[in-house]
């Protein structure tokens, strides 16, 4: 998909990102697969696999970045992507939204030669 930024004040719509990115991240973390067990629990059943992953793979923000893309005006690059994954909400969201912001903005001043004057 083309890059195409149609913004009219060109400021990162970080409330928004935030938001998305937040509600994503609970939709994902709260499925009946990943569900927490207690320390007790893992003892006794011997634990699954989610007990050693990320709370969020790499991969998985692919679909994060999808939501965000209307918001954006472009298509995020995985190298946004923090390669370990995420293991909670705030990394998640304070690190992606950091990540989009600079991305963004270096969008918009390539876009606008006047701003790189600045």
């Amino acid at each position: 998909m083309a890059a195409t930024l149609n913004h009219q004040a060109q400021r990162f719509p970080k409330t928004q990102v935030r938001a998305v990115l937040a509600d994503w991240w609970d939709e994902h973390v709260n499925s009946a697969l990943r569900r927490p067990q207690s320390s007790q629990q893992v003892r006794r059943s011997g634990g699954t696999v989610f007990d050693i992953q990320p709370a969020a793979s790499a991969a998985q923000v692919i679909e994060a970045f999808n939501r965000v893309e209307p918001l954006l005006g472009f298509t995020p690059g995985i190298h946004l992507i923090q390669r370990d994954g995420y293991n909670c909400k705030k990394e998640f969201v304070d690190g992606v939204c950091r990540r989009l912001d600079a991305e963004f903005n270096e969008r918009i001043r390539q876009l606008n030669p006047l701003l790189k004057r600045r």
